[in-house]
């Protein structure tokens, strides 16, 4: 998946946290991300699609594939909504 702004993910205190850089700061600051949302961010890159990263995240998290892919889906289109991808 393809990032459309510039956006770098940084380990705060244990979490990860995005941050803006230029004119992609129309969020108005920072976005925290939980444990799963962190996980998903690291794979962005190199997923083709939200299914490639369920089944890579299921390898880790001892959930249901319809739990999971609400909450990828859900992260997901939040990145969207501030077409971040």
């Amino acid at each position: 998946m393809k990032l459309k702004k510039n956006v770098v993910a940084r380990e705060i205190m244990g979490e990860t946290v995005l941050v803006p850089l230029g004119e992609a700061n129309d969020f108005n600051g920072m976005i925290i991300l939980n444990e799963t949302a962190g996980e998903v961010w690291k794979r962005l890159p190199d997923a083709a699609s939200a299914d490639d990263i369920v089944r890579e995240l299921l390898e880790i998290y001892d959930v249901s594939e319809e739990t999971l892919k609400c909450d990828v889906d859900e992260f997901l289109n939040e990145l969207k909504k501030f077409e971040i991808i």
